[in-house]
């Protein structure tokens, strides 16, 4: 029993400790962010992040603050910077906001980059993420410790936000922006055995992937069956499929799912 204790105070200490972790998988509070994102040309510039709990057990964490979170946006043509939200702030929450975080759910929040990065035009670009849990005042227990960065894609155009197919395809496109150049044709009475794959609707998309999910016994959005949602599904139907595609790479490959 006391080796138990022990135990458990020398991990409440290691959660409790301010540290900088990556956020991966291997972290045992683990970052989530979209790996692509679209959006409409004249707003919003959402990101919706999730500070997830994957330790095993039961966790405190402070509920996420837009003001706890800085994203960064390159140009994916160049790498050059081209705009950013102010740096993440190391503040004492509210005891109110402290949390008790079940094993395998999380906290979820999102925040508009429109107001700092309303100049963006059309194309294509790369962003990090960066999230600073804070203390909670009047609790101890709280995982304090800087996330990320994480990154993912960016595409901006007219019905990228709500059209996983077309978001895939304009991320497929050339960092340049430009579009591919159009694949060589077969002559005739060449073989056909290395020509692409046919284009396939976002309707048999979404059918492979479902059909992947339920085979691997995993929920609408590739997490183990019984994860709950406190604070609503981490994706929109519109979503989904490139949410489930960037966090499974098997499926996504199964279901030859492009834009990654």
């Amino acid at each position: 029993m006391r080796a138990t204790w022990l135990w458990f105070l020398a991990a409440l200490g290691l959660f409790c400790a301010p540290a900088r972790l990556d956020g991966g998988p291997g972290s045992p509070v683990r970052l989530d962010v979209p790996e692509a994102v679209g959006w409409e040309p004249e707003g919003p510039f959402l990101l919706r992040l999730t500070v997830y709990n994957a330790s095993g057990h039961r966790l405190v964490l402070a509920q996420p603050r837009p003001e706890a979170v800085q994203v960064k946006v390159f140009r994916l043509s160049d790498g050059t910077p081209a705009c950013r939200t102010p740096g993440a702030s190391r503040t004492t929450a509210e005891g109110w906001d402290a949390r008790y975080v079940l094993a395998s759910q999380g906290l979820h929040l999102s925040v508009d980059l429109r107001p700092y990065c309303r100049h963006l035009g059309e194309g294509l670009y790369r962003y990090e993420l960066v999230y600073v849990a804070n203390p909670a005042a009047s609790s101890e227990a709280v995982f304090t410790g800087t996330l990320g960065p994480r990154s993912g894609r960016i595409a901006i155009g007219a019905g990228l936000s709500s059209d996983d197919a077309a978001l895939a395809a304009a991320l497929a496109e050339p960092a340049s922006g430009r579009p591919p150049a159009p694949s060589p044709q077969p002559t005739p009475g060449a073989g056909t055995a290395s020509a692409s794959p046919p284009a396939q609707s976002a309707e048999s998309v979404k059918a492979c992937m479902d059909r992947e999910l339920a085979a691997r016994g995993l929920n609408a959005y590739g997490d183990p069956q019984g994860t709950t949602y406190p604070d609503g599904p981490p994706a929109d139907e519109g979503g989904r499929v490139l949410y489930v595609a960037g966090r499974n790479p098997e499926i996504r490959a199964a279901c030859h799912i492009q834009g990654f």
